[in-house]
């Protein structure tokens, strides 16, 4: 980052100093930071978003930015691979994947879908604005080159999941609600739609089992 007096300027380089557990900051940027896979324990943190935008800072403040790489004109998730991996403060620009345990998902903007695999049991997706995201689903299968590696997870639902208080808002894309669910707590989380096609085509709730689904805004359509 220009300007910065962080001793690193890309992720890979932070996370490859890092020891498991350690917290990473990255700085506000214009320029969004690639990340692919998030393959140590660690806390990846950014200052927040939209801070111009509520007030809390005047001007000339940039949100932390994260992006999975393009390969072959295609864009891949972001992978968190590694149990106990919490992402806070930042703006995803890319739909990101859980694909290990007790992951957290908190205070974040973004941009597109999340994918919680069967195998992320006990995963926590709170306090996040998803903004023209599909949906928040558990995976029925996966399996994806992401970059050069093969993940292949079978099938089944997300397990013991906890989905509560983020602002949902599809934008016109078509998809799921909620999806592939099983002993999970989903619960105070606002659907904000912007035309009656999200309303249609993007409020669908499918498989939610042994689940408590309470005190969500979610609209209908007639």
């Amino acid at each position: 980052v220009t300007g910065s007096t962080a001793p690193y300027t890309t992720y890979a380089d932070a996370e490859l100093a890092a020891e498991e557990g350690d917290t990473i900051v990255l700085e506000s940027s214009e320029t969004a930071y690639q990340v692919d896979t998030i393959a140590k324990r660690i806390v990846l943190m950014g200052h927040g978003y939209w801070k111009v935008e509520n007030g809390i800072v005047s001007e000339g403040c940039q949100s932390a930015k994260i992006v999975s790489p393009t390969v072959n004109y295609r864009q891949y998730p972001i992978c968190v691979a590694v149990e106990g991996t919490v992402i806070q403060g930042l703006e995803i620009g890319s739909w990101i994947n859980l694909i290990a345990p007790k992951c957290v998902l908190e205070r974040n903007l973004i941009q597109s879908d999340v994918a919680i695999d069967k195998v992320a049991v006990g995963a926590v997706i709170h306090s996040n604005y998803l903004n023209g995201v599909v949906g928040v689903y558990g995976c029925n299968r996966i399996s994806y080159d992401v970059g050069h590696s093969m993940w292949d997870l079978g099938e089944g639902p997300a397990v013991n999941v906890a989905i509560i208080n983020n602002v949902i808002s599809p934008k016109g894309h078509y998809g799921y609600l909620f999806k592939y669910l099983d002993n999970s707590y989903i619960a105070y989380n606002t659907y904000w739609v912007t035309s009656e096609y999200d309303v249609t085509h993007a409020t669908s709730i499918i498989e939610i089992k042994n689940s408590t689904f309470e005190y969500n805004i979610i609209p209908t359509c007639d």
